[in-house]
């Protein structure tokens, strides 16, 4: 489930503060894809869910190697 949004008047990271080796969250592109994946999981959409560690690393070779 999403985070739910920062009430109004939350501050917000600036550059140079002590959370700036993560002010890339923020930006506007990184925020739109973070709504993509909200509206997708409301509509029900749901990525591939592995049940362990070793399937989950062999859908990621499969992914990169779909000729083997």
């Amino acid at each position: 489930m999403a985070n739910p949004p920062d009430p109004p008047g939350t501050p917000q990271p600036e550059p140079g503060d002590s959370a700036d080796d993560q002010a890339w969250f923020r930006s506007p592109a990184w925020q739109a894809r973070e709504r993509e994946v909200d509206e997708a999981l409301a509509r029900g959409e749901r990525g591939v869910v592995y049940p362990e560690g070793a399937a989950f690393i062999a859908g990621l070779h499969r992914a990169a190697h779909p000729e083997k």
